[in-house]
Formats: structure tokens, C-alpha cells, sequence
């Protein structure tokens, strides 16, 4: 709203009431509201007198032409006295403010918290509630109070009832709702936070438990793997084959062994097989020498 000087918020279709004792104040004051109303005497062959009486009526009807919005100054705009524009916007916001009443009673009703804060919430109240009275309506404190306290969400039930017995002016009630509303909101945050906690721990407890599981599975496969690899080098746990006791050899038993042969030299002596390749070796040493030596 717009303000001047003379009144806190200037003339629109929703303010009459307050604008006409804001307005009606400062003529008083002013000693111009006799103009206004048509309570003064016009004087008779004094010309002093009709000259300050002109001149009253012309500092009177300023004050109410800038005392209105652009849409009000509308209804006044070829009118030459104080009294005829002061009746005038009193004829138009009367005869409007049936249709006004019924307009704001129906928002009262159907006006719910929803989603809205308690700030929110008591000020779209608060708001309807002022342009009721702007337009002369009279409006109780019980009754303020009431539209409030009905309309909030359920979780403030025990705060209603509270104020029910108590029966608080309107910004005391206001101020327990609001006390009421930073408990919720309060309460919400750390029953958020727990759930999360709990969320967090079991988060931890699974993960760790996977983390074991996937370290001992490592292990065995580790050890089967270093297993197979010594079964693969022959190592002394997992050798490759039996061991032939005949000749030593391994990959055989000795009863399948091939050196069972019996070989016999030039002069008929028996000799193992073993006993005849060392001998073999020898003799293809002893070539290679000579032949080196020639």
C-alpha cells in the first residue's frame, strides 16, 4: 500500500474503513472536517468569510484527492467540493461493500493452512480479517482467534485445544502456534536423523560382512592356486608320478620297468641297465677326447 502524509495507506476498494478514520482524523485536526460534513455556516455579505471559507473547502478536498489511489480519484474528478467528494466515495463503497463482505466472509471460511507456514497462514488471516474492518465490519478477537486455530493441520490439535480453554487475543495465540510449529519441526528433525543412523549402521554392518566374505574367498582360492602350481612344478607334496625302485627313474613302477633286461658284456658277466649306461657315457667321452687329441 501506498502512503502518504496524511493517512498510512490511501484510498482502494478494499480499505474504506480505515481510510475514512484516518482521513477524518486529519481533518479535525486540521479544522476542515466541518467543511466535510456540511456542519459549517456560510457566512452572509462578509466577503473575508467566503474567502476563507473557499479556501478551506479547496485545502479539504486536496487532502482527500491525494489521500486516494488513481482507480478512487476516478469517482471525484469533476466534483468542486469537499462535502460532494466525500459523499461520494461514501456511496460507492457502501453500496459495494454488501458484495465486499460477502466476498471476504466466504474467504474466511475457505481459507485452510495447507501446506503454508503458521507466519503465513495467521498473516492470509490477518489480511482478511483488516479488510473486513476497512469496510466497517467489526471483527472480535474470539472470533480472529477461532477462524486460526480451526483451519490449522491436524498435528496442531493439542496446541488448539490448548488455546480453546485459554482463550489468548490473537497475537498471543499466534505466538503458540508458533511455538508449537518449531517443537514439530524440531521432533521431525531428529527422527529424520535417526533413521539415517540406523540407515548408515546396517549400510556398514552389510558391507563388512561382504568385505569377510570376499577375503576368505580370496584365501582358498589363493591356496588352491598355490596348490596347483606346486602339484605343477613337482614339488615334493604332489610328485608327478611313482618312482621305479629298479631304476630310479620316476613315472614307472619296477615291475613295469623296461631296464629288467639282463645285459651281459663281451665276457658274459651280468649287468644291471643302469651299469651299462654309465659305461656307455663313458666310452663316447673317451672318443671324443681321442678324436680332439688328433
Amino acid at each position: 500500500m501506498i502512503a502518504n502524509t496524511i493517512v498510512l495507506e490511501v484510498l482502494t476498494e478494499k480499505n474504506y474503513g480505515n481510510w475514512k478514520v484516518w482521513l477524518k482524523s486529519y481533518l479535525q485536526g486540521q479544522g476542515l472536517f466541518d467543511i466535510v460534513d456540511g456542519t459549517d455556516v456560510k457566512p452572509v455579505g462578509n466577503q473575508a468569510g467566503l474567502s476563507a471559507r473557499k479556501k478551506n473547502n479547496g485545502k479539504a478536498l486536496h487532502a482527500i484527492q491525494i489521500s486516494c489511489g488513481s482507480d478512487m480519484l476516478s469517482y471525484m474528478r469533476e466534483l468542486d467540493t469537499a462535502k460532494e467528494a466525500w459523499d461520494r466515495l461514501a456511496t460507492v463503497h457502501e453500496q459495494a461493500s454488501g458484495a465486499r463482505k460477502a466476498f471476504l466472509e466466504a474467504e474466511l471460511r475457505s481459507t485452510k493452512q495447507g501446506n503454508s507456514t503458521i507466519s503465513e497462514f495467521c498473516r492470509r488471516v490477518k489480511d482478511l480479517c483488516d479488510q473486513m474492518e476497512g469496510i466497517g465490519i467489526k471483527m472480535e478477537n474470539n472470533t480472529k482467534v477461532a477462524i486460526i486455530s480451526e483451519n490449522l493441520r491436524p498435528e496442531f490439535d493439542a496446541m488448539r485445544v490448548v488455546v480453546q480453554k485459554s482463550k489468548p487475543n490473537m497475537e498471543e495465540a499466534i505466538s503458540l502456534f508458533l511455538q508449537e510449529e518449531a517443537l514439530l519441526e524440531r521432533r521431525k528433525r531428529e527422527s529424520n536423523n535417526e533413521v539415517k543412523e540406523k540407515s548408515n549402521e546396517a549400510l556398514f554392518s552389510d558391507t563388512r560382512g561382504r568385505s569377510r566374505c570376499r577375503r576368505f574367498r580370496g584365501i582358498g582360492r589363493s591356496q588352491s592356486w598355490q596348490q596347483s602350481q606346486t602339484s605343477n612344478k613337482g614339488g615334493i607334496n604332489s610328485p608327478r608320478g611313482p618312482t621305479c625302485y629298479n631304476c630310479g627313474k620316476v613315472g614307472h613302477l619296477s615291475r613295469d620297468c623296461w631296464y629288467k633286461e639282463i645285459n651281459y658284456n663281451a665276457v658274459g658277466e651280468y649287468v644291471d641297465a643302469r651299469t651299462m649306461e654309465e659305461k656307455s657315457d663313458e666310452n663316447k667321452n673317451e672318443e671324443a677326447i681321442r678324436k680332439l687329441c688328433i
